[in-house]
Formats: C-alpha cells, sequence, structure tokens
C-alpha cells in the first residue's frame, strides 16, 4: 500500500492490523492481506456488531453452521464469514483499537 507513511499502527495481532490514515481521518483494517478502509463512525458500528456476536450460543448449537458469522459492517460492501476463532481474535483487535476511534468519531 503506497500510504503505508500515513498509516499509523495502532493494533494488531496475529493475523490483522488497525490503522489510522492522519491525511483522511479513517481507519483501515488489515485482514487477510486485505485493507478495508472505515470511518470511524463504520468503525464504531463494526465494534458493536462484534459485542452483539453471543459466542457462547455458537459454541452451544449443534447446527451444522452455528460456528459461523457473516458480518457486513454498515455503510460498506464488505463482508466477513468468520469463524468462532477470527470472532474472538477480530474481536480482541477491535477493542484495543476502540479507544483510538471513538474520540476521532466526535471529529466527523
Amino acid at each position: 500500500m503506497d500510504n503505508q507513511r500515513i498509516l499509523t499502527k495502532i493494533a494488531s495481532n496475529h493475523n490483522a492490523s488497525v490503522f489510522y490514515c492522519k491525511r483522511k481521518k479513517n481507519f483501515f483494517l488489515n485482514y487477510n492481506n486485505r485493507y478495508q478502509c472505515f470511518t470511524a463512525g463504520q468503525f464504531i458500528s463494526l465494534w458493536e456488531q462484534f459485542n452483539d456476536i453471543d459466542l457462547a450460543a455458537m459454541i452451544n448449537n449443534s447446527s451444522p453452521y452455528a460456528d459461523v458469522e457473516i458480518v457486513q459492517p454498515k455503510g460498506t460492501d464488505y463482508i466477513f464469514v468468520l469463524s468462532i476463532v477470527e470472532i474472538i481474535s477480530l474481536k480482541q483487535l477491535i477493542n484495543k483499537s476502540i479507544d483510538v476511534v471513538a474520540p476521532v468519531s466526535t471529529l466527523e
């Protein structure tokens, strides 16, 4: 990505990272080597969607597809099809990022 010089990494784990673009005031989620751009409001909405996922219900459900969740962040064309392990990983990452994102959302 050519904009690496203006991106600041705010959180990362073994398979994803969140960056902040100072120039555009957007957030970028790098997941599976793909960058998705979010406004602060969209990122907060994504955080809320992840917090609404009931992991215990998914784990205790014996139906064939109960261990997969489809997440489409509001206001975007992105779709994530995630396993329980991927949900936990991304949820941890997004939770680490939200302290940076929330103050920026008040500037939108």
